[in-house]
């Protein structure tokens, strides 16, 4: 690798494991469980509150690559895990199911804008002699 190839490939690898590490302690059970003692709501609404999560962050994956071609890389990355970040705290001051649902669903179609644009920064940044 070159030399400052390896700086922004070890600054990035480090920035993105700090990331992945803390969105770890966020687990599907825990959000469950929060869900169904904080609102009192069902197993099958919770159900499909995150059928619906899953569908937005599919959607977020596409809307990435629109974005992108706009804002750029980096700012998409920026630009929507940090309002991701502030809308899943809002959920936690949510007054009922309905508002922290739609709360939450915002984020899931936000939090995965980063992922394929994370991929594609490191492509452009490694250049094809190095990644072998």
């Amino acid at each position: 690798m070159l030399p400052g190839s390896t700086l922004v490939s070890t600054t990035w690898s480090i920035l993105v494991s700090a990331e992945g590490l803390a969105g770890g302690f966020l687990t599907t059970a825990m959000l469950s469980y929060f869900f169904f003692e904080r609102f009192g709501v069902s197993e099958g609404v919770i159900g499909a509150l995150f059928f619906g999560a899953r569908l937005m962050n599919a959607v977020s994956h596409l809307g990435a690559a629109w974005l992108a071609k706009r804002i750029g890389l980096v700012n998409t990355m920026v630009f929507t895990h940090i309002p991701s970040s502030l809308l899943l705290v809002t959920v936690a001051f949510a007054p009922n199911f309905e508002v922290a649902a739609v709360l939450f669903l915002l984020r899931e179609g936000l939090v995965e804008m980063d992922v394929p644009t994370r991929q594609s920064y490191v492509l452009a940044v490694v250049q094809p002699e190095e990644a072998a």
